[in-house]
């Protein structure tokens, strides 16, 4: 059913790649080079290095603050859910900037 891809690409990417490093919701997983095939994401970009947040909002609200951009290094990206509908763009772009 391709009408589950994203879901089941976000939900392999958080339990095989991410959790099975040892962390959990709320870790930021920072990978510092492009993916290449071997990350078996469906979506990937191969010219984008890439932070992950897995947010798990059960126990009620959580806040991510990002640094703010400077005239060296921004964080551009957005907040997505299962589906990988943006929920908020993060960042420069962002509604906060």
């Amino acid at each position: 059913m391709n009408w589950a891809i994203p879901a089941v690409s976000m939900l392999s990417m958080r339990d095989k790649g991410k959790f099975s490093l040892g962390g959990g919701y709320n870790s930021v997983y920072w990978i510092s080079k492009p993916p290449t095939a071997l990350a078996e994401t469906l979506t990937a970009n191969n010219q984008t290095p890439y932070a992950s947040v897995y947010i798990n909002t059960k126990e009620g609200p959580v806040v991510l603050e990002i640094p703010p951009a400077s005239e060296r290094t921004a964080i551009f990206g957005s907040a997505i859910d299962i589906w990988q509908v943006p929920v908020a763009d993060i960042g420069p772009a962002g509604m906060d900037q």
